[in-house]
């Protein structure tokens, strides 16, 4: 099977655009939902924020109104490639649309004037046909955002760490809602008060014992024990035994905690807003969750008991089940909520100040559209992103047409380059197909700085609401007194199940069938009594060919359809005959290198064994003849020539 049949579907830097898309579609809005409305301290006025849309890409020139302007006249010109962004503000009552500045516009995303061109359109209008997009222009430069790789948010993740000459086991789940990210831990201190149970997060000083927690948030004793392994239950009794007071008393405890210092009819209100904001906001921020909370405390509790008992093995940080990868529209939503979140303030000011002058209060001439627009092109012409991160924005390699195509693919961790991390700078086998295992810098970026391989894909999210519909229909329930494994979506306990293997096939044999996204994970294990569903952005996925019976599902016909054209890569992606697998699922797939190798046990059969390597890496002859080192420095010469 060729690989052009790949290219020419899904282009080397696709993935960027359809990110830049989903921030168009959705995440800007998301951003506005967030806020809902503008609170200002004025009698009888309201303003709430409704739909946010995105006008065509102009420029405006001292002296003259708004021009459209193609990219290359940016180029030539000095020019920020930018475009106006409209939102509707319902001032009471009354929708009233009104800029709030502009947005810079990814080359060939469904925004620019470009979208959409044929080859002979694109050399009419003065384009290179051969340019891929998939970048910025600030100020006439060429601007490309590099993909940020991160841990895997809503994931338990358990470790052993030794913290003050103690050791510790901790269970930690980095919860990430509308980018607030909180972080929730369990952990088991050697010797303290004979192995008492802590939970920590925001918002609660120190630690706080975890059989409390439960019961303040509505689980009774027998429901808590319930939750753990006979080998488990007397340390939990230990535990309830040790703080036994009953759901009233727990929850007042916790208001004392978490309003020390305030007023005592105040603290059950603190109680309250703690628990809905800052424990587990993932799983939801209203007192339906509170259950749903409690269970998954005990989940990870669970998981605790088993590290300290030996029954189970420490969670592998560097394993790519546990990262995502942050890519354009990610990038710029987190850049657009702090600029928003700033005008906001501004316009609250602005219509006060109105009011305090008995002036008419008019939200159109508060808004001052400048300050949005110059807080999202200082942080693209700079580099310098929230959270204090430095070169996320670089100016587009363009050495040669590959060093550009690269330059999209590039993927930067955000570990110190000055501390060894060792593990983390090692070739894991999980990015087998994923990423190049070549093409890294020499020096101190040396793993910290990867590149994509060539057939990687890197989801952009999909709605999980058919997920939730199917998983309902199949019997997930949230009871876990008969579940043989729990499942969970996107990080969300759903429920549990007591036929596991029978619903993991079902739904395999949906995503087979197209009747649910193809890039949907679906991953059982065993060992682990849970079953993990992702559909969230960011996850890094391969396309093996699947094999049923020992025979790959790949036959000389479809081979010959893709020569002729008659299909493509995605058809047979839609067919049945080829699946995205992510790190996650890949555990449960036995994995043949060609047809040779194929027995009845395996379930899957690469493409090739050339698709571990990366675009600049494939140019090397016979790279599997040539030691590592010589390969890597063939990479960076094929950038440079």
């Amino acid at each position: 099977m060729r690989l052009s049949s790949f290219i020419k579907s899904e282009d080397l830097t696709k993935f960027q655009i359809e990110s830049f898309n989903w921030l168009i579609d959705k995440g800007l809005q998301e951003v506005i939902d967030e806020r809902g409305k503008i609170d200002v301290d004025i009698e009888d006025y309201t303003l709430e924020l409704g739909k946010i849309r995105v006008g065509k890409p102009v420029v405006n020139e001292a002296g003259q109104g708004p021009e459209t302007r193609l990219p290359w006249e940016c180029h030539v010109r000095n020019l920020t490639y930018s475009a106006p962004l409209i939102l509707e503000f319902i001032e009471n009552g009354i929708p009233v649309e009104v800029e709030i500045g502009h947005l810079p516009i990814m080359v060939h995303s469904k925004v620019c004037l470009l979208y959409g061109m044929s080859d002979e359109e694109l050399i009419a209008a003065g384009e290179d046909p051969l340019d891929l997009g998939g970048y910025f222009i600030i100020n006439g430069t060429e601007r490309s955002l590099i993909i940020v790789e991160d841990l895997a948010p809503n994931k338990i993740i358990t470790t052993r760490e030794v913290i003050a000459g103690k050791d510790v086991i901790i269970a930690k789940v980095f919860s990430l809602r509308q980018g607030f990210r909180s972080r929730v831990t369990v952990e088991k201190w050697s010797g303290k008060k004979t192995g008492t149970l802590f939970v920590t997060f925001p918002g609660i000083p120190k630690r706080f014992p975890l059989t409390v927690l439960m019961k303040a948030l509505g689980l009774s004793n027998e429901e808590i024990l319930g939750m753990f392994d006979e080998e488990d239950q007397v340390e939990i009794l230990l535990n309830i035994e040790l703080n036994n007071l009953t759901e009233e008393e727990a929850f007042e405890y916790l208001g004392k905690r978490a309003g020390a210092g305030h007023a005592k009819q105040y603290q059950p209100t603190r109680a309250i807003q703690v628990i809905n904001n800052f424990l587990l906001p993932h799983i939801g921020n209203s007192r339906e969750d509170w259950r749903t909370k409690a269970i998954y405390l005990g989940i990870m509790a669970r998981k605790v008991l088993e590290l300290d008992s030996g029954r189970r093995e420490p969670d592998d940080k560097d394993h790519y089940s546990n990262k995502r990868l942050r890519l354009a529209g990610d990038l710029m939503q987190e850049l657009f909520r702090v600029s928003f979140n700033k005008i906001a303030r501004d316009i609250k000011y602005q219509l006060e100040k109105q009011n305090a002058r008995n002036r008419v209060v008019n939200v159109k001439t508060a808004v001052r559209s400048d300050n949005l627009t110059e807080s999202i092109c200082y942080a693209l012409a700079t580099g310098n992103w929230t959270g204090g991160r430095t070169g996320v924005s670089q100016v587009l390699n363009r050495t040669n047409y590959l060093s550009a195509i690269a330059h999209k693919r590039r993927i930067s961790s955000l570990l110190s380059r000055s501390h060894p991390h060792f593990e983390a700078r090692d070739l894991h086998p999980t990015q087998w197909g994923r990423i190049c295992p070549n093409e890294t810098p020499e020096g101190q970026n040396c793993g910290l700085v990867k590149n994509l391989a060539i057939c990687a894909h890197i989801t952009t999210g999909e709605d999980e609401k058919d997920i939730e519909r199917y998983l309902r229909e199949f019997g997930v329930q949230l009871g876990m007194s008969k579940a043989k494994a729990y499942v969970n979506l996107n990080g969300r306990l759903m429920g549990g199940h007591s036929n596991p293997e029978a619903l993991v096939k079902k739904l395999r044999n949906l995503r087979r069938r197209g009747k649910i996204p193809i890039t949907v994970s679906i991953a059982y294990r065993k060992e682990n009594s849970e079953i993990q569903i992702y559909t969230d952005k960011g996850r890094v996925l391969r396309p093996p060919v699947i094999v049923e019976n020992g025979k790959p599902m790949l036959t000389e016909k479809h081979i010959n359809d893709l020569e002729s054209g008659r299909i493509d890569f995605y058809d047979l992606l839609k067919s049945g005959v080829i699946e995205y697998l992510d790190a996650e699922e890949e555990e449960n797939a036995y994995i043949a290198i060609d047809e040779k190798s194929l027995t009845p046990e395996h379930t899957h059969m690469e493409i090739s064994p050339s698709l571990i390597l990366g675009v600049p890496s494939s140019f090397a002859p016979y790279p599997e003849h040539n030691s590592s080192p010589r390969v890597t420095m063939a990479a960076s010469m094929a950038k440079q020539s």
